[in-house]
């Protein structure tokens, strides 16, 4: 299921709040891990928590990054377990939602191309810069979900040449070594978003069969999640699944594994090419084996 928002607020913040969720708003109580989902009518205390397989906190690791007002100046620090890097000064703008209507956000990160041709701009959890740190692997030991909400405003084309990737993947600058994601580029699979796994280089590409279109304020969620024992890989496309991969998968990477996000060019030096609106990015692992 896609939701319409996740909330995440400590379980004392919601029962002394009595929120009213949006209709398909997922509520998370952040120090519990239990949830409910809204019906935009009923409030929190006369909500019944989901039928969601609710896990306790110590059976998973969450993270959840909003963008807010403006972080143009230094778009790269929120403190949340994030980290956000552009390669060129400027590239990223975060609009608050009154400076973009109809986008349904509190707020989004409008990125700017900028003049060079190899500008890079992600946003990753963990440590994941082409590191060889984490040889017993990620993928295979729970479940792992990583969700973004973004929308695509100019297309890559020949003069303007970039790619997208959203997902699981170990390498933030370059197409990652291992990985579990959506990519759109140039030319490649008739201009529509490509399911990937990836294992020590080797790929399987799939085609999503959605087109990508340029809009100025649509935006769509993507979300990738693997089973627990790493065998499998489903794609979702506002809430629906589009692929199920079962190879390729990278269970015991050579480089970290992490949530990112990223857009980078490779040609092109026109400024004043918005090429992405960014609003949301969520990262869910459930330990096979629950912490103490």
């Amino acid at each position: 299921m896609g939701w319409q928002r996740i909330t995440h607020r400590t379980a004392s913040e919601w029962t002394a709040g009595n929120y009213t969720l949006l209709n398909n708003e997922l509520g998370v109580e952040t120090d519990t891990g239990y949830a409910k989902v809204g019906d935009g009518d009923t409030e929190w205390a006369d909500l019944a928590y989901g039928n969601l397989n609710p896990a306790p906190l110590a059976a998973t690791l969450q993270n959840y990054v909003e963008w807010l007002n403006d972080c143009t100046a230094q778009p790269g620090v929120p403190d949340n377990g994030w980290t956000l890097v552009q390669t060129a000064a400027g590239m990223a703008n975060t609009l608050a939602v009154d400076d973009y209507t109809g986008i349904n956000a509190w707020g989004a990160i409008k990125i700017n191309l900028r003049t060079g041709a190899t500008n890079k701009y992600y946003v990753f959890t963990g440590s994941i810069i082409s590191q060889a740190t984490l040889t017993s692997g990620v993928l295979g030991q729970g479940e792992m979900r990583v969700k973004t909400r973004f929308g695509v405003m100019a297309l890559s084309d020949v003069t303007n040449t970039f790619i997208i990737r959203s997902g699981i993947q170990s390498h933030t600058q370059q197409e990652p070594d291992n990985g579990c994601f959506f990519r759109y580029a140039y030319n490649v699979n008739g201009g529509r978003w490509q399911a990937v796994t990836r294992a020590a280089t080797v790929e399987t590409a799939q085609d999503t069969g959605v087109t990508v279109t340029a809009s100025a304020t649509a935006m769509s969620t993507f979300e990738v999640v693997v089973n627990d024992d790493g065998t499998s890989a489903a794609f979702y496309i506002d809430g629906v699944l589009t692929n199920t991969i079962t190879t390729n998968i990278p269970v015991l990477p050579t480089q970290t594994i992490g949530g990112c996000w990223s857009i980078i060019r490779s040609a092109g030096t026109a400024d004043g090419i918005y090429a992405a609106l960014l609003d949301y990015f969520y990262y869910r692992r459930a330990f096979s084996t629950p912490r103490p």
